[in-house]
């Protein structure tokens, strides 16, 4: 399957990025979710990203207000990629050991793993492995579980793209949660989220 890196001008209205120009990458890797992150990565936010885009000319004033997506076709049609591109910003936590510790610390929030196991839980095509580890955050309590919790560890192998989609869900969910001070492993985590609560 191909992707492509976009500007989302209006529904199904997609402005491809010719990341080929802008990154020395072998063909057959520029249409893919690893080809496209070693290019996005490079840049803070996907605001840095939009602004440098402008100043070399790949998009216009009016296109830098709209939101960059990843793109597929499937059965025809096209289709975003849920979580999009992936930026430098959520490299501190694109990391297996930082979130084997954050899952294993957030076991003491059921409401919280409850949370992540039904985003991905019906999910089509898990990996094996990411089915263990969701099975490990439903109804999880670290006090009462610790030899299932010890499953949390097979998220090493993650393949990418599973491992991808829980970064982002986790820096877009639960940010807050965590104190990143010096890569945010020691972190702590609290009540707060960046969801507010009853929305």
């Amino acid at each position: 399957m191909k992707y492509y890196l976009v500007i989302k001008k209006a529904h199904n209205n997609y402005l491809p990025i010719d990341i080929e120009k802008l990154i020395n990458l072998p063909d057959y890797k520029l249409t893919t979710i690893e080809g496209i992150d070693s290019f996005t990565i490079n840049y803070e936010d996907e605001m840095a990203l939009k602004d440098y885009l402008l100043s070399v000319n790949f998009i216009d004033e009016e296109e830098s207000s709209k939101d960059l997506e990843i793109i597929y076709y499937e059965n025809g049609g096209i289709r975003q990629l849920e979580y999009g591109p992936i930026f430098k910003k959520h490299l501190e936590i694109f990391d297996s050991e930082f979130l084997i510790n954050f899952l294993i610390k957030l076991t003491d929030n059921p409401l919280a793993t409850n949370r992540i196991f039904n985003a991905f839980s019906k999910q089509k095509n898990k990996s094996d492995i990411f089915q263990i580890v969701l099975d490990v955050l439903k109804n999880v309590k670290r006090s009462k579980d610790e030899n299932k919790i010890k499953n949390i560890y097979y998220l090493r192998f993650l393949p990418y793209e599973e491992k991808r989609q829980l970064t982002l869900f986790i820096y877009n969910n639960f940010y807050d949660m965590i104190n990143l001070n010096k890569m945010g492993i020691e972190g702590e985590i609290n009540e707060r989220s960046r969801v507010k609560k009853n929305q």
